[in-house]
């Protein structure tokens, strides 16, 4: 994906969020502030038959809340395995630790908008706040569980 067209797909998630909000009861609650600049991303999510409903809330740059958005999308209607080995995926490449997943699955080709980020350390944490917190979430859950 171009430069262009990558910033295109972030601003198109930043200004039309999607799965914004809170799940009610919420197993999964998570909240988080990036360090580096402040950016803010509150994440809740429920099981329902063995896969996860999420959603988000959060202020904080173009990056970070476009990275939620398309975290919500990637992982919504995939079982609860499949969305927790592809958030680690995610994660680790999107911080430099792993190398590019299979996005040529219906609903993540998005995803190719962050590899920008990659080059910035600073932009990879606005990046990774979200998928970070639903790979701690999902921990939690299991050791809570």
């Amino acid at each position: 994906m171009d430069e262009a067209l990558a910033g295109e797909v972030l601003l198109d998630h930043f200004k039309n969020p999607r799965g914004r909000g809170k799940v009610p009861e919420a197993v999964l609650k998570k909240s988080g502030v990036n360090p580096v600049c402040g950016d803010r991303v509150e994440l809740t999510g429920n099981l329902k038959d063995g896969r996860w409903e999420l959603k988000t809330e959060g202020a904080g740059c173009v990056i970070s809340q476009a990275s939620a958005s398309m975290m919500t999308e990637a992982l919504k209607d995939r079982p609860a395995g499949e969305a927790s080995a592809l958030a680690r995926a995610v994660f680790n490449w999107i911080s430099g630790r792993g190398a590019r997943p299979d996005f040529s699955s219906e609903g993540l080709e998005d995803l190719d908008a962050l590899a920008g980020v990659r080059r910035h350390p600073a932009r990879a944490s606005c990046a990774c706040l979200a998928w970070n917190l639903f790979l701690e979430g999902v921990e939690n859950a299991a050791h809570d569980g």
